[in-house]
C-alpha cells in the first residue's frame, strides 16, 4: 500500500471531556510532519514520518496551553489504523522475557473476526505478557510492528473480513492536564511487506538502520566480546567463586589479564563494587574496600590492552538505608506498602537532573565506554499507580518514562561513543524507543545459570536468537562453557562469557579460537538475518539461521541433544544460482573444510552433516569473483 494513503483516513484518536476525536492528519494543519488539532485548552501534535517508502511512525503529545486544568482525557491511541489484506490473517508475535522457557517463544494466532488485548507486566515493556514487536500477515502481505513505550503500554487488535484494526495506547489513561503541562505516548511503527520472513529480515534491517545507535552514529555496532563472569563469582554458581580477590582492584587486574590472554575486545564489571553489593547495595555509588582507587585503575589497564569497559549500574532501584537513600530522600518514591525498596524518581526534572550529572562523572571518573543499565526484579507500575494524583491516571507514568529517555539522551550527548546497555532483569524492557538509544547485551537472565538438568540454556539460546531477530538486531547472551556448542548458540554480534578465568588451572589458548571466531562473524550479524528452522523448544531437533550482508554470508547449524539425524538440507537465502561460492565449514572439533560449490546448490539443496549430537557447525561462503 502507499502509506501516504493513509494520512487521508484516521491515524489516531483520543476522547476529551466525553467526545472521541479521531486524528485525520489531511484535515489537520501541518508543518514539516507534525499535524495540529487545537481547541479551546489543548493542543495535540501528531507527528508522522516515513523512515522508509513503505514504513510509518507515529508519535503523539497532547500540552495543556490554556490557563486552567484541561477536560479529561482518555482513550488517547498513538496509532488507530485499518490495514487491507486479501486473505485470513494471522497475528504473530512472541511472548515476553520470563527468565525461562517460555521467554521470547513465538506464538500464531488468527485474527479474523478475532479480538486480541496485550499489555506486559508490571510497566516493563516486555516482560512475561507481552512484547512490543508482532506482525499481521495473510501470508502474501505482512504488516510488521514495533511499540516504543517503556512502560505500561496497550496493544488491541480487531480483525474482520480482510481488514485488521490496530490500536496502540496505554493501559493507564484518564486524565486530566494542568495549565502548560505536556504529555507524549507510545511511538508506533509500521512496516509493510511480503511473506512473513522476509518481511521479518526487512524489519529488522530497518531496525538496524533507522531505529538503533547506529541510526545516530552512522557506524557499525560492535557489540563485545567480553568476559563477564559475575554469576560464577560473586552469584556463586560454579567455579572459584570462594576466592575474596575477585571483587578487589588486584581481582580485577589479574582478570584484565587473563582476558587479553584469551583475546577478549571487553571487561564487564557487573554488580560487585558498591557496598551491600546486590541487591542490598543498590542506591551506593562508593566503593568497597577492595577498590581504594575506584574502577579507573581497572578501566586503564583494559583501555591499554585495546579493551572496553563495562560497568553495573542500577539507578531506578533504591534500597532503604544506602547513600542515596539517606542523602536524596526527595528524590524518592517510598510506597507504605513496600518500604524496603524506592523508586526514583525520573519523572521529577531536578531528580532526573541530579542523576544525569552523577552518573557522567561516574562515567568519566572510572572510564566506562559502556553503561550497563539495570532495572531489575522490580514492578514499577506498582509505583507509578500508588503516587498519581486524583483524575490523573497515567500522567506519572507518562513523565517518568520521558524522564528515562531524557536521562539516556543527555548521557551520549555528553559522551557521543557511549554505548548504552539496557537491561532489566534481563530482557524485560526491549521495546521501539529502547532500542533506538541501547542495546541488549543480556536479552534474558537465562544467562545467568549453567546449562543442567532443568534448565536447558543451550536450547533456549537457540529458540532466543531465532525469534528475537525477527525484529531487533542488537540482543546477545551469556554463555558458561567455551565448547563451540555453547559459545555459537549464545554469540549474536556479541556474547558475554562466564568462563572460570580466575582459576589457576584456566588455560587461555584453550579459548582463543571460539573467542576470535565469535569476534571474525560480528561483521555479519550487522547484515540481515534469515531463520534456517522455527524456533522450538524441542531436543531432538535441529536448529539453523543465516546471516548476509554484502553478497557473502555465515550459516550456523546445531544438531541438538537428542536429534537422530545427521543431516540437515536447507535453502540459503539470496544466493546468486549463476555465481560459483567458496564454502568454509568449521565443526565442533574447530577443524575446517573448504569446498568450491554452484551458487545454485547453495540456494536449492545445500546438506550439512554433524556426525555427533549435541555439536555444531558454522558455514561461511562468499562468491569467487571472475577472473
Amino acid at each position: 500500500m502507499n502509506f501516504e494513503t493513509l494520512l487521508n483516513s484516521r491515524v489516531a484518536s483520543l476522547t476529551v471531556g466525553g467526545e472521541q476525536i479521531d486524528l485525520v492528519p489531511a484535515l489537520l494543519s501541518q508543518q514539516n510532519g507534525v499535524y495540529t488539532f487545537t481547541s479551546s485548552t489543548l493542543t495535540v501534535e501528531l507527528t508522522v514520518e516515513f523512515p522508509a517508502k513503505n514504513a510509518i511512525t507515529t508519535l503523539l503529545r497532547i500540552t495543556n496551553n490554556g490557563r486552567e486544568n484541561s477536560p479529561q482525557i482518555t482513550n488517547v491511541r498513538s496509532l488507530n489504523i485499518d490495514l487491507p489484506f486479501t486473505g485470513e490473517i494471522t497475528y504473530s508475535g512472541l511472548s515476553g522475557d520470563d527468565c525461562g522457557e517460555r521467554s521470547f517463544v513465538p506464538f500464531a494466532k488468527p485474527l479474523s473476526e478475532n479480538r486480541y488485548h496485550v499489555e506486559p507486566h508490571g510497566g516493563r515493556s516486555s516482560n512475561v505478557t507481552g512484547f512490543p514487536f508482532f506482525d499481521l500477515s495473510d501470508g502474501k502481505t505482512t504488516y510488521v510492528c514495533g511499540i516504543g513505550w517503556t512502560g505500561q503500554w496497550s496493544l488491541d487488535l480487531l480483525g474482520a473480513a480482510r481488514t485488521a484494526n490496530v490500536q496502540v495506547g496505554l493501559c493507564d489513561c484518564d486524565f486530566y492536564l494542568k495549565p502548560s503541562e505536556s504529555v507524549r505516548f507510545p511511538l508506533c511503527l509500521v512496516m509493510e511487506g511480503g511473506e512473513p520472513i522476509l518481511a521479518r529480515a526487512d524489519f529488522r534491517d530497518l531496525m538496524r538502520e533507522k531505529f538503533s545507535p547506529k541510526a545516530k552514529r552512522k557506524e557499525d555496532i560492535n557489540l563485545p566480546v567480553s568476559i563477564q563472569p559475575f554469576d560464577r563469582y560473586f552469584a556463586g554458581q560454579c567455579g572459584t567463586n570462594k576466592d575474596p580477590s575477585w571483587n578487589t582492584e588486584e581481582g580485577q587486574l589479574r582478570e584484565v589479564a587473563v582476558a587479553a590472554k584469551c583475546g577478549f575486545d571487553t571487561v564487564w564489571l557487573d554488580a560487585a563494587w558498591f557496598p551491600g553489593c546486590f541487591p542490598l547495595g543498590v542506591g551506593n555509588y562508593s566503593f568497597v574496600p577492595g577498590f581504594p582507587n575506584g574502577l579507573k585503575k581497572v578501566s586503564d589497564a583494559a583501555h591499554e590492552k585495546g579493551m572496553r569497559f563495562v560497568l553495573w549500574f542500577e539507578p531506578e532501584r533504591i534500597h532503604k538505608e544506602t547513600e542515596t537513600w539517606r542523602n536524596h530522600p526527595e528524590f524518592l518514591l517510598v510506597r507504605k506498602d513496600a518500604p524496603d525498596d524506592a523508586l526514583f524518581n525520573l519523572a521529577e526534572p531536578a531528580a532526573r537532573e541530579y542523576l544525569t550529572a552523577f552518573l557522567g562523572d561516574m562515567i568519566a571518573q572510572n572510564g566506562v565506554d559502556i553503561y550497563r543499565q539495570d532495572q531489575n526484579c522490580f514492578d514499577v507500575l506498582d509505583f507509578w499507580r500508588a503516587f498519581d494524583e486524583e483524575n490523573r491516571k497515567g500522567v506519572l507514568e507518562m513523565h517518568y518514562v520521558e524522564g528515562l529517555y531524557r536521562l539516556w539522551d543527555d548521557l551520549t550527548a555528553r559522551f557521543p561513543h557511549l554505548m548504552i546497555d539496557n537491561c532489566a532483569s534481563g530482557g524485560r524492557r526491549m521495546d521501539l524507543e529502547t532500542a533506538k538509544r541501547a542495546v541488549n547485551l543480556w536479552r534474558s537472565d537465562t544467562g545467568c545459570f549453567p546449562e543442567h538438568e532443568n534448565f536447558a540454556t543451550s536450547v533456549w539460546n537457540n529458540l532466543q536468537t531465532l525469534s528475537l531477530n525477527r525484529y531487533l538486531p542488537y540482543t546477545c547472551s551469556g554463555v558458561w562453557e567455551s565448547v563451540p556448542y555453547d559459545m555459537r548458540g549464545a554469540a549474536t554480534g556479541g556474547v558475554a562469557c562466564n568462563f572460570d578465568v580466575l582459576n589457576p588451572n584456566f588455560n587461555p589458548d584453550s579459548v582463543k579460537a571460539v573467542i576470535e571466531e565469535a569476534k571474525r562473524t560480528r561483521y555479519f550479524w550487522n547484515g540481515t538475518f534469515f531463520p534456517l528452522t522455527e524456533p522450538n523448544l524441542k531436543t531432538d531437533d535441529w536448529a539453523a539461521y543465516q546471516l548476509e550482508r554484502d553478497g557473502k554470508g555465515i550459516a550456523y547449524f546445531f544438531r541438538k541433544k537428542d536429534a537422530l539425524n545427521p543431516i540437515f538440507c536447507t535453502a540459503l537465502y539470496r544466493i546468486d544460482p549463476d555465481k560459483t561460492y567458496r564454502v568454509t565449514i568449521t565443526d565442533e572439533a574447530m577443524q575446517t573444510e573448504e569446498f568450491v560449490l554452484p551458487g545454485e546448490e547453495l540456494a536449492t539443496d545445500f546438506w550439512v552433516k554433524i556426525d555427533r549430537k549435541r555439536a555444531s557447525a558454522l558455514v561461511e561462503y562468499e562468491p569467487i569473483e571472475a577472473q
